[in-house]
């Protein structure tokens, strides 16, 4: 099951609002990502949705660069693509991007690279409550 949600995410296909349009945008050749993303990064991590959108759209195409990303600055981040929408349509935002998931499986990858996932790329809901220890109890076994 997995492997066919794998060969569906290969396209890189973002949703994309603005301006009352909804379109899609599809990556035609991932390999372009080895020549932009410079510095020490794997191919698994080039390939990313997220890695792709930050590089091509937000940086390259609308001069939003890594620090800007960083500190949150002309960018927003929303759970619920209804809320996106209806934010761009009263006009405090401009444009609305929705990225698939990342998989279980390239999260993996990204990992055994020894390398972090890029900022957002792992924020999911429902979250597990933080704080949350486990320790060793002993069993009576009488």
């Amino acid at each position: 099951m997995e492997e066919a949600v794998e060969q569906e995410k290969k396209n890189h296909s973002f949703g994309f609002y603005s301006s009352g349009i909804y379109a899609s945008l599809t990556l035609k050749n991932e390999g372009i990502m080895d020549k932009l993303i410079t510095g020490n990064w794997s191919p698994d991590w080039k390939r990313l949705d997220v890695s792709i959108l930050h590089t091509l759209i937000l940086e390259r195409l609308l001069g939003i660069d890594a620090k800007a990303l960083e500190e949150q600055r002309n960018i927003t981040y929303a759970h619920d693509p209804k809320e996106a929408v209806k934010a761009v349509d009263n006009g405090s935002e401009q444009i609305f991007f929705l990225l698939n998931p990342n998989s279980p499986s390239e999260v993996r990858q990204v990992a055994d690279h020894g390398e972090k996932m890029p900022q957002k790329s792992t924020d999911f809901y429902p979250k597990l409550l933080t704080g949350l220890v486990i320790s060793k109890m002993e069993i009576d076994k009488t």
